[in-house]
């Protein structure tokens, strides 16, 4: 987005969009804000599908440095700075920022502009180098950051001072920091003996059978545990749809179902929920039975129905077929309704391993993979196939 000259310094209307909507995806339209909004969303910024819906809340400014702010803001998602000032600081500064990288440095702003003010400094053109160099020791001395953040603070407000030489008004550029001449070694905490970054990896003796044993787990597993999910799945949705509904033959079905059970001395379903033994499960026989989990309250909540269920209590079992073996036995019990979640998440945890550890991919990268696919296990067993088949010589199966 460019200005012209005479529009130069001028901020934007309140009602216009921070961004020109022609350059956002029209799935984030949606979350582009305008100028004058109290707070602003990012999501629009970024076509990372991971990418969470932080926000920029102007209230963490000092009201006089609130609009100051907004304007350098508007300029920093707008503008990239020239390569020759790039090169001035080095490599660890972009020419342009990421959409979570600018919610980071405005946060980081607003740290600034709050000792400031407490400074009783008002106008970022007021702030002299000395003043930058006693920020800096707050880092450290008051706040206490780590080398790495203290970095990061110091390089943000570098940055500060770049868009005020090319893009803010006179009142709003910050002097030059003495960091960007001297080096910013002698203004930031001193450096731990083992080197910046001090947690130990993985040692490859943890690592080997826990990614062994999460591949095993995806591969044999899976397709168990996605079946019983999807049975899951179904029961909870219908009990969802059938919330509140009313009609004389609404229990017809659970009356039919329990009759049975008792006409074949049948245990009657029942579930231990929050320390409750013999609870009713509503959900689970709502879904099976077609009646609303209301009426599966008080029907069962009967004195007939309830001495029956004290003398015959049995699990909410799902009907998903336990295929998979383990030593030559079923890997698991029938699968139970109200407890089976735990084995959801730990396939989602050995997907997790199995993306991570052999595709090489981000945090970030691997939860939009997880949250996208939507068979997990499914992609991950590819993935290992994949890269057995590359391994042996065979072309891989992963897509």
């Amino acid at each position: 987005m460019s200005l012209a000259p005479e529009l130069r310094f001028v901020a934007p209307a309140a009602d216009a969009f921070i961004v020109d909507p022609d350059t956002v995806p029209e799935q984030r339209l949606g979350f582009l804000p305008r100028y004058g909004d109290e707070r602003w969303s990012l999501l629009a910024l970024t076509q990372n599908p991971s990418a969470t819906d932080d926000l920029i809340r102007w209230a963490w400014f000092p009201e006089i440095f609130r609009e100051a702010f907004r304007y350098a803001t508007w300029s920093l998602i707008n503008y990239p700075l020239p390569d020759p000032e790039m090169l001035r600081h080095g490599s660890a500064m972009r020419s342009k920022l990421s959409s979570g990288r600018v919610l980071k440095t405005v946060n980081q702003w607003s740290i600034f502009a709050q000792w400031l003010t407490e400074r009783g400094i008002g106008t970022l053109s007021r702030v002299a180098a000395e003043d930058l160099a006693e920020f800096a020791a707050h880092l450290d001395k008051v706040r206490g950051l780590s080398r790495n953040t203290a970095t990061s603070h110091l390089i943000g407000l570098s940055r500060l001072h770049y868009y005020g030489r090319f893009h803010l008004p006179p009142q709003d550029r910050l002097v030059e920091p003495p960091w960007l001449s001297e080096g910013l070694d002698d203004y930031l905490p001193a450096a731990s003996a083992l080197g910046e970054n001090i947690t130990e990896p993985i040692a490859p003796a943890t690592m080997g059978p826990l990614l062994v044993w999460a591949l095993r787990f995806v591969e044999e597993f899976a397709d168990d545990i996605m079946t019983a999910n999807e049975e899951h799945a179904r029961l909870s949705t219908t009990a969802e749809a059938l919330r509140g509904y009313r009609h004389p033959a609404s229990a017809d079905g659970l009356l039919a179902f329990l009759d049975g059970l008792k006409a074949e001395g049948k245990p009657v379903p029942t579930a231990t929920v929050k320390g409750r033994k013999l609870a009713v499960p509503g959900i689970f026989l709502a879904g099976k039975t077609g009646t609303p989990a209301e009426r599966v309250h008080q029907i069962m909540g009967k004195p007939a129905w309830r001495a029956y269920i004290a003398a015959n209590p049995g699990p909410c079992l799902l009907e998903a077929p336990v295929t998979a073996t383990l030593g030559g036995e079923p890997w698991h019990e029938p699968f139970e309704f109200y407890t089976f979640t735990a084995l959801v998440r730990h396939l989602v945890t050995a997907c997790y391993i199995v993306l991570g550890y052999l595709t090489g991919m981000r945090t970030g990268e691997k939860g939009a993979e997880l949250r996208l696919m939507q068979h997990p296990a499914g992609r991950a067993k590819r993935i290992a196939a994949g890269r057995r088949g590359r391994l042996r010589g065979r072309p891989a199966e992963c897509d």
